[in-house]
């Protein structure tokens, strides 16, 4: 085989895959001890998209990213809900920092996750015409109940447009991607705080 053409071949797959926009931006309180966090409980994701359900799935994966870093009591948005109603709680559509602390309070636990998907969908492919591309976009942030304090926010947006590759990642796994990732930044923040 021609060493040119096979190292041709490599430098395309590797500019395929590697292409895809991608904006990332995190936050990490000052002095935030993520160490005395043992429980959190996920609310569900505002959906700003015309997507059913998109606050729904980003949520959902939110959890099993957050299982998948071993060292907390995850709540999931279901669960994390039906005890706060049973506690009395009035359900709000929008989750802000407030209202996450006082259902954080009110069913134990130690922090809350919640956010916002601004975009979860296929749209036109800039390089291919006639194709669409899954573009995902959303915010996190984790609270601490006790204090109200903002320990954690991220922001991501993703999209899968990959130049030479036949394949399309469909729009979950996109999402899947940024939760990897923000899950990898709370990784390292952890590490730095041990």
């Amino acid at each position: 085989m021609n060493t040119r053409w096979l190292a041709a071949v490599l430098a395309a797959a590797l500019f395929g895959v590697g292409c895809g926009n991608k904006s990332h931006r995190s936050y990490l309180a000052p002095k935030a001890n993520l160490q005395n966090i043992s429980i959190i409980a996920v609310l569900p994701f505002e959906n700003l998209t015309d997507y059913p359900n998109a606050g729904q799935i980003v949520s959902d994966l939110v959890v099993t990213e957050l299982y998948a870093v071993g060292r907390y009591k995850v709540i999931d948005a279901p669960t994390a809900l039906k005890l706060y109603q049973e506690s009395g709680g009035t359900l709000l559509p929008a989750p802000d920092r407030s209202y996450a602390v006082e259902v954080g309070r009110a069913i134990r636990a130690d922090a809350v996750v919640y956010g916002s998907v601004q975009e979860f969908a296929y749209r036109l492919d800039k390089y291919r015409q006639g194709t669409r591309e899954p573009a995902v976009a959303l915010t996190l942030r984790m609270v601490d109940v006790g204090t109200g304090i903002v320990l954690w926010a991220a922001s991501e947006s993703r999209s899968s447009d990959a130049v030479l590759s036949a394949d399309r990642d469909p729009v979950n796994r996109v999402a899947l991607a940024i939760l990897r990732n923000l899950r990898e930044k709370l990784a390292e923040y952890l590490a730095k705080a041990s």
